[in-house]
């Protein structure tokens, strides 16, 4: 029987520990709402500039929207200083989902149950009219959403960086418009952005300032959606330092890179900045790298790390820690082989871990990184087999 192992570091553990008891602290709720059967409750969903201020919506089993404020002291993280939240009260009937807009925003977005997506203001005033914004939806965002036929709709401030929009008024850019047709993904934010068509194109557009765009300049602003890469799988974001540096995985296996590359994160030999897609590896089954945002890592730099068809393991980029698993801490400018046989990669960064684990085909686990609380049970910057497991099958790793 294949047993799962759990890789802890203590302080991970310990920030786990502490993080888990200021949630229960702040999710504390005893409102009406709150103590119903929730499947679907957004707590803290939209903050207040005024009065620290947050609003919290909830949606009963009959598609009731219910909303309510908590209200929070300018210290909100002391002790008991959490005052009671108001009662909650019905503001829309059949809705499906509650969009959140982030921090310090007065408006919110709920997709009803016939699928059309609508504006409201946080402070639920009546004189601001609910606005219905588009129908069809099928993924609801916050300024952005794809329709049943896929077509991409922006609004807001997604419109600022797009040519022929740029001199919308604020009430103009508050209208939907479609810029990119059949689309099949979405990574956007405020000034860079990319979508993927459901023919395989990569798309972009906004700002950029080491040619994270791909479109052949290393600082572009206000440009029109732009296809810069065809046959694209996947799309990876990475913030090294949060400086931008992307990969685009293809359906023939090829890793493409651009944008920052101080310490060799694009890959591609050399530290200058790359401004349009080029080809890193061939033959690549599978990607990750430590700055990217699904590995919840903002302000670290980028490790990255292709699995090829032949199971070897590749890593380039910075490497002061032994972060690369290549027997050095120098930066690799260019993909180096660390470890053969291998079937499953993950990494575990924060700041003060900066680990990389690797499970082989036998069921061994390996470990090298960043190594200050012995999380390695060794002081080396080359993998090492992690000590204990060498008899053990392991499934996944757990972090």
């Amino acid at each position: 029987m294949k047993k799962k192992i759990r890789i802890y570091s203590s302080l991970v553990a310990l920030t786990f520990l502490s993080t888990s008891i200021l949630c229960a602290c702040t999710n504390t709720d005893t409102s009406t709402a709150a103590k119903t059967d929730q499947s679907r409750f957004y707590f803290h969903a939209a903050e207040k500039a005024a009065d620290n201020k947050r609003t919290n919506f909830y949606i009963d089993s009959d598609n009731n929207l219910w909303a309510w404020d908590s209200v929070y002291p300018d210290y909100p993280y002391i002790g008991n200083a959490f005052l009671p939240p108001m009662e909650p009260e019905p503001i829309m009937k059949n809705i499906k989902e509650v969009v959140p807009t982030g921090m310090y925003n007065d408006l919110f977005y709920v997709l009803d149950t016939d699928n059309s997506l609508w504006e409201l203001p946080t402070d639920m005033t009546p004189s601001i009219p609910k606005k219905k914004l588009l129908d069809d939806v099928a993924v609801p965002n916050m300024e952005h959403a794809i329709t049943d036929n896929g077509d991409l709709y922006v609004w807001g401030d997604q419109t600022r960086y797009i040519s022929g929009m740029v001199g919308l008024t604020k009430e103009e850019m508050k209208t939907p418009r479609c810029i990119v047709k059949q689309a099949a993904f979405t990574d956007l934010d405020t000034s860079t952005s990319f979508a993927i068509d459901q023919d395989g194109y990569l798309w972009s557009w906004g700002e950029c300032q080491y040619g994270e765009l791909g479109q052949g300049e290393a600082y572009i602003k206000s440009s029109s959606p732009t296809i810069i890469a065809d046959h694209v799988a996947k799309f990876y974001r990475s913030y090294d330092r949060g400086e931008p540096t992307m990969y685009a995985l293809k359906t023939d296996g090829t890793l493409w890179a651009w944008g920052y590359n101080q310490y060799g994160a694009v890959g591609n030999g050399t530290t200058e900045t790359v401004s349009t897609p080029t080809k890193v590896l061939d033959h690549v089954k599978t990607f990750t790298c430590t700055a990217c945002p699904s590995n919840g890592a903002f302000d670290t730099y980028t490790n990255a790390f292709a699995l090829r068809e032949d199971d070897s393991l590749w890593a380039w980029g910075y490497n002061d820690e032994g972060n690369l698993g290549n027997g050095t801490t120098e930066s690799a400018f260019s993909p180096v082989k660390i470890l053969d046989d291998v079937a499953e990669i993950e990494t575990d960064v924060n700041m003060y871990t900066n680990l990389s684990f690797a499970i082989k085909k036998d069921g061994s686990l390996w470990g090298w990184g960043y190594n200050r609380f012995g999380q390695l049970c060794t002081g080396n910057s080359e993998p090492v087999l992690f000590r204990g497991y060498e008899e053990k099958s392991v499934n996944k790793i757990l972090l």
